[in-house]
């Protein structure tokens, strides 16, 4: 890897475009490299006359292997607004809020703390076992499925999105809808 990341730095050094950053980038991400990657993501950004969406999305990318999940989400939020029918700009946004959700359940944060007797009920649960969610949590829980739903309406053979669907929905006690979409998973793999 480390001739292509010479190649790309010859390349940079020599025309400096937006194209050689983001090549020097995934090189350099794919060496694990990642902060030197992100920082040839930005400067492929700034010179990103053409508004070439996948630079967001691969800087996202290095972002979110950082552990650096709310910026990644920026980056994400950037692509998806350029390019809104690609769907694996929207699976990697509910990738990121399923981190998000998954940091507070390992934090041991993923339920309602409840005191005295008193429940906080969120009425977009009301008659669920999401009511025992902790909002911020739910939050997350939601935003990650609304992505991964996005994905497989803009493409609805995207298995990866509709798989995390499934994960997720099943996440939040909603088993029938995550049983609909393992069901669709499974029948489209069969096809295959």
């Amino acid at each position: 890897m480390s001739e292509a990341i010479t190649s790309f730095k010859k390349a940079c050094d020599l025309e400096g475009s937006s194209v050689h950053f983001n090549n020097s980038g995934l090189a350099k991400f794919h060496d694990k490299q990642t902060q030197a990657a992100i920082e040839d993501f930005e400067k492929a950004i700034q010179l990103n006359i053409s508004g070439d969406p996948t630079i967001y999305f691969n800087k996202g990318n290095a972002l979110l292997h950082m552990g650096k999940v709310t910026e990644a989400i920026e980056d994400y939020n950037n692509a998806t607004k350029i390019a809104p029918q690609n769907p694996k700009y929207h699976h990697a946004k509910g990738i990121a809020y399923e981190n998000l959700a998954s940091q507070i359940e390992k934090d041991g944060n993923k339920f309602q703390r409840f005191s005295d007797g008193e429940m906080a009920v969120d009425e977009r649960c009301s008659d669920s076992l999401a009511c025992y969610l902790d909002k911020e949590y739910l939050d997350y829980s939601l935003k990650a499925i609304e992505q991964y739903k996005v994905a497989v309406n803009v493409d609805e053979n995207f298995n990866q999105s509709r798989f995390h669907l499934g994960r997720v929905l099943a996440q939040i006690y909603s088993y029938s809808e995550a049983y609909k979409h393992y069901t669709r998973v499974i029948s489209l793999n069969s096809s295959t």
